[in-house]
């Protein structure tokens, strides 16, 4: 229902930029929806600290750089990992 952008550079160091999560923040503020009820599909490391940063779930792509990624994240890190944006779709799907 929403996209947003962070225009900044990484050497900015806004509140915005991931891992941060003030964009999750603002979406989730303008849309009505807690971290409780939120997801965040990526495919980075950036990704899941943001997940983490801002307190929802997570869903690891192996798409992109997702598979390299996947190869780093901790046993203890809470993400589910999919294939792709369709496995994606059906996880969200059966959480509900």
């Amino acid at each position: 229902d929403r996209i947003e952008i962070c225009p900044h550079l990484p050497d900015d160091a806004c509140a915005c930029r991931k891992p941060r999560a003030g964009l999750l923040e603002r979406a989730a503020k303008s849309l009505g929806h807690s971290p409780a009820t939120s997801v965040l599909i990526g495919d980075r490391a950036s990704d899941l600290a943001a997940a983490a940063h801002f307190g929802c779930a997570a869903l690891l792509v192996r798409t992109g750089h997702g598979r390299a990624t996947e190869a780093t994240v901790s046993e203890q890190t809470e993400v589910t990992v999919v294939d792709d944006l369709a496995a994606a779709a059906e996880a969200l799907l059966a959480r509900n």
